[in-house]
């Protein structure tokens, strides 16, 4: 919109640190921020950013849908930049039952989760065309959990590094990544609930290292090379009464 009258549309916002908040949501179609803090507490309404290529990087220190009856989604988007929810904050949650987006456009750019994203039973859809990361460690809380919705993670031309737990009640967790998926030790997977209906598929290009999944439903796994065990100790890999397991590897299972 030309809201200023110059005949100029597109205009972005710029700030160092921008925090708003709203009732009926939050619509901002072009910025350049370092760091950004969103709330919007009415039960209409979605959280929808788009950081310009000229913006850049993206860092996230809190972004809410605080309303548990409300319906908006969140979604977030970098046209050339990595998408940082920084540890500092509260991360990224949904009270109602709105979904999570985070897209990254670049080449190399990524998705790095240090703090908790949550929703209720919407989904969670995080894409990027570089490395996707979350942590959780002694200093960051980068777990990612839906009470019911589906996890899908998805790096176009890189790897997936799982170093906090990934959690839905029954909702579909989905890894795919150009080339190796990677979980660290005691980290899961986690797709469980009433129904036996849980899910968790992974597909590497290349290698698949295994901490623990947990599903009732189904597990498939498939990997270009190997599917390797990286847990320590002799615990399982798979695990919940799943009914249905299918691996698939180019070069090898339990070996590379």
């Amino acid at each position: 919109a030309d809201s200023a009258g110059d005949l100029i549309t597109g205009e972005p916002i710029r700030a160092a640190d921008l925090n708003t908040r709203a009732q009926e949501g939050i619509t901002l179609l072009y910025t350049e921020l370092n760091t950004l803090t969103a709330l919007n507490t009415g039960g209409t309404g979605n959280i929808s950013v788009n950081e310009t290529a000229t913006g850049g990087d993206l860092q996230i220190t809190s972004i809410s849908q605080s309303n548990a009856g409300g319906n908006g989604n969140i979604s977030i988007n970098t046209a050339a930049g990595t998408i940082n929810v920084v540890n500092i904050g509260s991360g990224i949650g949904v009270a109602g039952t709105g979904g999570i987006s985070l897209t990254v456009v670049g080449s190399g750019k990524q998705i790095l989760v240090n703090e908790v994203i949550s929703s209720k039973t919407g989904s969670v859809t995080l894409t990027a065309p570089g490395a996707i990361i979350n942590t959780d460690d002694a200093t960051n809380d980068g777990t990612i959990t839906t009470t019911g919705g589906q996890i899908s993670v998805t790096s176009s031309a890189a790897n997936i590094n799982i170093a906090g737990d990934l959690s839905s009640s029954g909702g579909r967790i989905n890894l795919s990544a150009a080339t190796n998926i990677a979980m660290t030790d005691g980290k899961k997977a986690t797709s469980l609930n009433a129904g036996d209906t849980g899910a968790v598929t992974m597909t590497a290009g290349t290698s698949i290292s295994l901490s623990l999944i947990e599903a009732d439903g189904s597990i498939s796994l498939t990997a270009g090379t190997s599917i390797t065990d990286i847990l320590i100790g002799n615990g399982p890999n798979l695990d919940g009464d799943t009914a249905d397991v299918t691996l698939s590897a180019g070069t090898g299972i339990g070996t590379g």
